[in-house]
């Protein structure tokens, strides 16, 4: 995470549970348009004051910019300030760029069970979750290419039927042509222009009325 102001929580805020917050840049924008600078502005996090102490750098998700405000409290405060209460119901953990997050969750989950004496927690690996999804995205696009493949040869074939077809029924006109100076490259080329136009105009028309 980046600053743009500020900064974020040391351990003596932590530790003393102290009453100060973090902002996201829209959140910032938000309640704070018209200030330059918002370190040590005071906002209300329900019915607790909190100081602001940085601003953390708006990222772009891959559906473009949230418009969701977002704040940050020192875990200490959050549980014991604002809930009421000394445990955490969830946490949320980031591995370092190339470390792998299963790994990394076999180690946490060991870590917490021995500290709590057994297992009472369940985690959520939003890695796994993503890389089923880009299973599941290259399946469906293997499966539409076979199915475009597929129609692209049955389309040849029947133009292929047509034409021949076409060239059967037009043996005297060819003949004629032939007989009048005509060269075979030339007929071939009729065919081959007729050809393209079927496509062009199936593809066009298929297109239309899809």
């Amino acid at each position: 995470m980046t600053f743009s102001e500020g900064n974020t929580f040391n351990e003596l805020q932590l530790n003393s549970r102290a009453q100060v917050v973090v902002l996201d840049s829209n959140t910032r924008r938000q309640l704070f348009p018209n200030k330059a600078k918002v370190v040590g502005e005071v906002i209300l996090v329900g019915n607790m004051p909190a100081t602001v102490i940085g601003v953390a750098d708006e990222k772009q998700s891959m559906f473009g910019s949230s418009k969701i405000l977002r704040v940050w409290l020192p875990y200490t405060t959050m549980a014991g300030r604002v809930m009421g209460q000394s445990w955490l119901n969830s946490i949320t953990v980031r591995v370092h760029e190339g470390y792998d997050s299963e790994t990394a969750e076999k180690q946490l989950l060991r870590l917490l069970e021995l500290r709590h004496g057994k297992k009472d927690v369940f985690t959520w690996n939003m890695d796994s979750i993503l890389k089923t999804a880009e299973r599941t995205t290259h399946t469906l696009q293997l499966f539409l290419t076979l199915v475009a493949v597929i129609a692209l040869v049955v389309g040849g074939i029947g133009v292929m039927n047509i034409m021949l077809v076409s060239v059967t029924e037009r043996t005297r006109e060819i003949g004629i042509r032939m007989a009048v100076g005509a060269r075979a490259s030339d007929v071939l080329q009729q065919f081959l222009i007729e050809a393209v136009l079927v496509c062009l105009v199936g593809g066009a028309l298929g297109s239309r009325y899809r």
